[in-house]
Parts: C-alpha cells; sequence; structure tokens
C-alpha cells in the first residue's frame, strides 16, 4: 500500500472492521450454541419438523383463510397429536420394555448356578449352525471364560439401552420447548428466514439452496423412514401373530430397529428365530427368518425404501427428487444413523441421516461455486 494512495487508506480500515465483525459473529454464535446446549436436541427436532410440514402449515391457511397466529396454533396441535403424540407413546413403551428386559437379564444371568450355566451354554451352542470342531472350540473357550462372558453380556445390554434410549427422558423433558419452538417457527418462520439470509455472508441464491434443500430432505427423511418402519413393523406382527409370540412388542421393536437400514432389524427378528429353532419349531424358525431377510430386508427395506424415497421426493418437483440423493445412498445412510444414535439417542435415528445430508449439499455448494477452478482435467 502506498502512503500517498488515498483510496487504499480508505479501505484499509474496513479490512480490519469487517475482520473483526466476523470474529464477533463466531463469537456471538458460539456462546449461543453453548447456552443453548442442553435445548439443542429439542429445537433441532422442532426445526426439522417445522420445515417438514411448512407446506401444510401454509395451504391449511389459505384454504381457510386463518390469520397466521391461529393457524399457528392449529397446526402446532395438530403435529403434537399426528406425530408427537404416537414418538412418545412409543418411546415410553419402548423404553418400559427395555429397562425390564435389562433388569431381568441381569437377574437372571447373576442368579445362574456354575451347572445353569454350562447347561444353558450347552442347549444354546448346540443349535448353531457350525461344524463340530468349531462348537466343540466355542464350548471350551465358553467354559474358560464364563465370568468374561457373563460380563460381557450385561455390558452389552447395558450399552444399547442406554445408547438408543439414554436422551429419552431428555426427549420428554423438552417436549414443551418442542411444541413451544414449532408455535414460532410457524409464526415467524418467513422472518426468520429473511434474517438469516441478512446474516449470511453467501449470495442470496446459495441461502435458498441450502434452506430448501434442508426443507426437501426433512421431509422426504420424515415420511420414508416412518412408512419404512410402521410397514416392517406390521409386517412382523401379523407373521408372529400366527406363529404364538409376543407380536406387539416384536412389531414395535421392529418398527424401532428399523430406522436403521439393513442392520436394524435383525436385532429383534433374529434372536426370535433362533429361540423358535432351539425349541424344535424349526419350520416356523426358517420362516421368520426368510420373512426378515427377504421380505422386510430385502424387498422392504432395499427396494421398497428408495421407491418411497423417490416418491415423496416428487412431492416437491425434480429439484426434490435430485436433492433426496444422499438419503437414498444406503451406506451414508447406515453410518449416519449409527453414529447419529451413538450420538444424539434415540433422536440420533433422524438427526443422523439428515446431519449427513446436509454435508453433501455442502459439497455440492462447494463444487458449483469451485469446481470449475479444481477441475484440472479441463486444462
Amino acid at each position: 500500500m502506498k502512503a500517498d494512495d488515498p483510496d487504499a487508506l480508505k479501505t484499509h480500515p474496513l479490512i480490519f472492521q469487517e475482520g473483526f465483525i466476523a470474529i464477533l459473529l463466531l463469537l456471538a454464535i458460539s456462546g449461543l450454541t453453548w447456552l443453548f446446549l442442553p435445548f439443542l436436541p429439542g429445537l433441532f427436532l422442532a426445526t426439522v419438523l417445522a420445515a417438514s410440514t411448512y407446506p401444510l402449515f401454509h395451504k391449511l391457511q389459505e384454504r381457510y383463510s386463518l390469520k397466521t397466529q391461529s393457524a399457528s396454533l392449529l397446526m402446532t396441535g395438530l403435529v403434537f397429536v399426528l406425530i408427537i403424540t404416537p414418538i412418545v407413546y412409543l418411546l415410553s413403551v419402548i423404553s418400559v420394555g427395555m429397562s425390564r428386559f435389562v433388569t431381568h437379564l441381569k437377574s437372571q444371568i447373576t442368579g445362574l448356578s456354575p451347572a445353569e450355566l454350562i447347561s444353558l451354554k450347552e442347549r444354546l451352542l448346540a443349535r448353531l449352525p457350525v461344524p463340530d470342531e468349531v462348537r466343540e472350540a466355542l464350548v471350551d473357550q465358553f467354559s474358560s471364560n464364563m465370568d468374561q462372558v457373563t460380563e460381557a453380556a450385561k455390558n452389552i445390554s447395558l450399552f444399547l439401552f442406554k445408547s438408543i434410549f439414554g436422551n429419552t427422558a431428555a426427549f420428554l423433558s423438552s417436549l414443551m420447548l418442542i411444541l413451544f419452538t414449532l408455535f414460532f417457527l410457524y409464526r415467524d418462520g418467513p422472518a426468520i428466514v429473511r434474517q438469516i439470509k441478512i446474516i449470511s455472508p453467501l449470495a442470496n441464491h446459495l441461502d435458498d439452496f441450502i434452506m430448501q434443500r434442508f426443507a426437501k430432505l426433512a421431509t422426504v427423511l420424515t415420511l420414508s423412514t416412518l412408512s419404512v418402519a410402521l410397514i416392517q413393523g406390521v409386517s412382523i406382527s401379523l407373521v408372529t401373530s400366527f406363529m404364538g409370540l409376543p407380536w406387539f412388542s416384536l412389531g414395535v421393536a421392529v418398527a424401532v430397529t428399523a430406522f436403521v437400514p439393513i442392520l436394524g432389524s435383525v436385532l429383534v427378528w433374529g434372536p426370535a428365530a433362533y429361540w423358535l429353532i432351539a425349541h424344535d419349531q424349526w419350520l416356523s424358525g426358517i420362516f421368520l427368518i426368510f420373512w426378515g431377510g427377504v421380505i422386510n430386508g430385502f424387498f422392504v427395506d432395499n427396494l421398497l425404501r428408495p421407491i418411497l424415497i423417490t416418491r415423496f421426493a416428487q412431492i416437491g418437483g425434480e429439484e426434490m427428487e435430485n436433492g433426496s440423493g444422499p438419503l437414498a445412498h444406503t451406506l451414508l445412510t447406515v453410518l449416519s444413523t449409527l453414529g447419529g444414535i451413538l450420538t444424539f439417542g434415540i433422536l440420533g435415528l433422524f438427526f443422523g441421516p439428515l446431519i449427513a445430508a446436509m454435508a453433501i449439499t455442502i459439497f455440492e455448494i462447494y463444487e458449483m461455486e469451485y469446481g470449475h477452478r479444481l477441475d484440472y482435467s479441463r486444462t
């Protein structure tokens, strides 16, 4: 910078001002994030629900000529009755069931004598479809590491319980916060969007792209995931009802674990089928394996899930269909769902895939803006 350049002298202080304001903005965002950290899961869930149902709110307001305040109150009530109440009931039933299961498992394991443990081990291992040499090796390992196996079984059960349902109490306690936030998101949604676009340093068309993609992904994720879980739960309930098994509990458990593609429902129908085979009900056990692995696992999870994602995506037109691509990627969905469960508990079933899909959106924006500079194959 030349000392006699008046334009440089004018713009030089602005550089420091913009940098200082950017630092203050980051500090403000960090401070608010730290302050609202206990409420972030509830706020995020309210944002997902509002984004996925806002088109219905807008249609409801226009069709019945409602004021914004009345429409927001009515839509919040509908979301509570149709979405939140079933989720709360489902979480309550599963949490109580899992708590009883873990307690019963601990009491059963700790109450068995060494002879009873050996007898239980022999009955379980005798039904494993493995060669005799492998079965004998497993028997020896089990016998020599009895205490470690028992402790590992208890730890695994507690880990699954805490990981999946650890945030259930937090979810229930933040229910009022979710409803309160939903109301204001419906009422002040356009104003909030305008404020975000003003604060954001991105161009308005990029802000619009991110917000539209978030709303569309939230809608597709919510509808497709709930539909697949419901179909798998009802399917297993119908099959197990004819086998004399607790069809309601198994159906609810499959519906919950079906949120995790491929891996989830196996945790339910797999042990149930093994129990049937171990009790000499070979036909029922093999049929349950076929139904859970082929019908639910292959057709519903691998074939019907992408079809539902595409169908729900077409509600918003071709742009929405293209935006549903990250959710249709099975590996990404599985890993992000498992990571979401470990991080957020039960709410991670939705948060994980949505966060991963939005990360893909940021990558797409980066490619759109700078891809022509980074593609050296064109040079």
